[in-house]
């Protein structure tokens, strides 16, 4: 899971204030994903959303890693009572990627 930030968008602070910091949330996001957050003024964020064509932050994607292909994406505040199972708003953040070597 990415989560591509801009420090002077206001939704970015929503999201570690509110949704990351969130325990339920956090169990969803340690038992499923690897997080990377990454800041879109840095040369690696630059980089990020120049290859995934992102015009809008905040923006969270899910990434397959084997084929780092975007399977699924939100942007904007995302609050975190939908990042739930069955998600109150129509978001399902329970994507259990399984890589086998």
């Amino acid at each position: 899971m990415v989560n591509i930030q801009a420090n002077d968008t206001f939704a970015s602070h929503q999201l570690n204030r509110d949704t990351w910091s969130d325990p339920a949330v956090g169990e969803i996001v340690k038992n499923n994903f690897v997080f990377v957050q990454i800041m879109a003024e840095s040369g690696f964020g630059q980089s990020v959303c120049g290859a995934y064509r992102v015009t809008e932050t905040p923006i969270i994607m899910v990434v397959d890693p084997e084929t780092r292909a975007k399977v699924k994406q939100w942007t904007g505040f995302l609050a975190p009572d939908r990042c739930g199972p069955g998600g109150g708003g129509g978001v399902r953040f329970v994507y259990k990627v399984v890589v086998v070597f």
